[in-house]
């Protein structure tokens, strides 16, 4: 089955430094410029088929830079705890993986990035809601696909992935066939040929 989960993280994973306005010569932690949130796909457990195949890929599928005005000049510890408080809440309310992600599944990936995508927009509405600022903004940067792109593509790859198993087994089964009619124009009994072919 399709899944995708997001990372939203603490917050502690990046940070600026610059001088404290107040305290010439002092340094203080500040919000990083952007935050990433980033979304990927996992093997949910299973360790064979079209949808393993395409995780040992390469789990990354993109992510949303996000920003605002305010980052600039919050501490770090504040938004350490933003971030915190919008992750638990996040989780509160979805399933989550073994890295403790909210984690989507669904038929397709195109269908599972539409969850993905309405609970991002949820950490957005969170964010803005916690600080009483509307002026969060995010993008996906200028490079590489968007991440709707990157799942469409992670569809096309599972069905093409199940068309090649498709046509191997109907190749196998016209070899077995062939096999067979070779062994009988060879002489053997139905019942022998087919034992060989077993063998």
């Amino acid at each position: 089955m399709a899944n995708a989960f997001i990372t939203i993280g603490n917050g502690t994973g990046s940070w600026c430094t610059r001088e404290d306005p107040e305290n010439p010569g002092k340094y203080l932690k500040y919000a990083p410029s952007s935050y990433q949130i980033c979304v990927g796909v996992n093997n949910c457990g299973i360790y064979n088929g079209p949808y393993w195949d395409y995780y040992m890929r390469g789990w990354f599928q993109g992510c949303w830079f996000v920003r605002s005005p305010l980052m600039e000049n919050m501490l770090r510890d504040d938004f350490i705890a933003l971030m915190t408080k919008v992750n638990n809440t996040i989780k509160s309310k979805y399933p989550t993986d073994r890295e403790h992600c909210p984690v989507f599944k669904g038929v397709t990936y195109s269908l599972v990035y539409v969850q993905v995508e309405k609970c991002f927009q949820e950490i957005i509405a969170l964010l803005k809601s916690e600080t009483g600022s509307e002026d969060w903004t995010y993008d996906e940067g200028e490079c590489g696909p968007t991440i709707e792109n990157s799942l469409k593509y992670a569809d096309k790859f599972v069905e093409n992935w199940k068309a090649e198993e498709k046509k191997k087994k109907y190749q196998k089964a016209h070899n077995v066939q062939d096999e067979y009619n070779k062994l009988r124009k060879m002489g053997y009994s139905a019942q022998d040929a087919m034992e060989m072919i077993k063998t």
